[in-house]
């Protein structure tokens, strides 16, 4: 049985999203992810309109990420606008830097299809 799992991400893209970086995951004792790592990142802001263009995050969320992660970016050699950050997932919420960015939806496992009945507990 493992307690977690160390991860390296070499180039991970989502729309306008581009990561890389590392990191461990594990399941709490719910059986829900928690995450903690860092990423270089370009892209962000984007994404960041986009979530909040699908009301995955609430407005006043993404402003306020954006003025802090702003100040926190800096302009590749491309002029791209790249943060190096921590990230994590902790009591289903995603952490971006310091900023609380959107919720986590919690994972429905499925029950096990031929679980043995417990006649003790």
């Amino acid at each position: 049985l493992f307690r977690s799992v160390e991860f390296t991400l070499n180039e991970g893209k989502y729309g306008p999203l581009t990561a890389e970086g590392n990191g461990t995951a594990a399941l709490d004792d719910a059986l829900q992810p928690i995450t903690a790592g860092t990423a270089k990142v370009e892209g962000l802001f984007p994404a960041i309109a986009a979530l909040r263009d699908r009301d995955l995050i609430r407005s006043r969320d993404a402003a306020m990420a954006k003025v802090i992660l702003g100040v926190m970016s800096r302009p590749n050699d491309k002029g791209v606008p790249t943060i190096s950050l921590p990230f994590s997932i902790q009591s289903q919420k995603l952490f971006v830097g310091p900023v609380p960015l959107m919720d986590v939806p919690p994972i429905q496992w499925p029950q096990p299809q031929n679980a043995r009945p417990q006649f003790f507990k």
